[in-house]
Formats: structure tokens, sequence, C-alpha cells
């Protein structure tokens, strides 16, 4: 049997993966291209935590961050897929919520319950163009100061790849 896996990459990687494991001839074909956008550095900010929903966001700014000062703060992510994509990053300080924006937010307020985050301090949100949930407005509706650095958009492709799946049959006489 063939699945399409229609994944952007590198994360279509894994899945195909996976499913080859399981025995399924897999056609890649990604629907979205991750690009990464410019980083805007502002070295004058001062943040007491960085958040981020996407793995995607780490490796959109990963390249610039060697030696950067962000690397020193705590970094809260979703779940553990980006929380390692974070240890990947050169973050030291990670921190995993449970998957979902709104656990992340939960992990935040308790984090800030048990003062280990002081909710004072400006929340770095590492974020696509595109956000599913309003986590920032969530949290500012909470009080707190969060900025949003746009670090990588998905654009649609303009073509989807030949198929040289030989799980994928023509009818017969066509």
């Amino acid at each position: 049997m063939a699945v399409l896996v229609t994944r952007p990459h590198p994360d279509d990687e894994t899945t195909a993966a996976g499913l080859r494991a399981r025995g399924y001839e897999v056609l890649q074909a990604p629907m979205l291209r991750f690009e990464p956008v410019a980083f805007d550095d502002d070295m004058d900010a001062r943040y007491g935590a960085v958040i981020v929903t996407s793995a995607n966001a780490l490796r959109g700014i990963e390249p610039h961050l060697k030696g950067h000062r962000l690397l020193e703060l705590p970094l809260l992510a979703v779940g553990e897929h980006t929380a390692i994509a974070a240890r990947r990053a050169g973050f030291t300080h990670v921190i995993a919520a449970d998957g979902g924006a709104a656990s992340l937010r939960d992990l935040i307020l308790a984090r800030v319950r048990a003062k280990e985050l002081n909710k004072a301090s400006t929340l770095l949100y590492l974020a696509g163009a595109d956000l599913a949930h309003d986590l920032a407005g969530e949290l500012s509706e909470r009080g707190f100061r969060v900025v949003t650095q746009t670090t990588y958009k998905m654009s649609p492709v303009s073509s989807l790849p030949r198929c040289r799946c030989s799980a994928i049959r023509r009818p017969r006489g066509r």
C-alpha cells in the first residue's frame, strides 16, 4: 500500500521513515515549503524567556544563534519535539510542555506561580507567519508582555513531484 506524505521538508522525512518502517511504500510530495524570515535581532531588547510553539521557528533562526545571548535564556517549548530542536539549536535551559499552545500557556503560568519566571519580564515568542492559536494574546490578557518575532513562513509549492511509486497502479487499457 502506498501513502502520500504532504508535510513540508524536513518533517516529511521523519513521517516517511516511520511509515517505511511499518512496511508502507511512501510518496513524498510536500505541499508547503519552509522559508526562513529575516531575524530582527534587537540587541537592546531584554527578555526573561523565549517561548516556541514550533520546531520550525527554531529552524528559521538557528544559523544566527551561535554564541547569541538568547541561548542563555530559559526556553519554554510547546512539546518534546520542539524542545529537542531547541537543544539542537544551542539552548541549554529548555522546558517542554505537554503539546499544544494551551499546554504551553499553562506551563508559563505555573512557572510564574513557582517564581521560576518573572511575570514582569518580556517573553520573546519565536513563531511562524501564520498562527493557529493566539498564545501572545492570551498571555497579554493575563498581564504578560510578549514580543512576537516571526522567524519563518510556509509557502505553497508550485508543482508536485512526478510519481515514481510502484504501488500506484494505472487502470488497465489506458
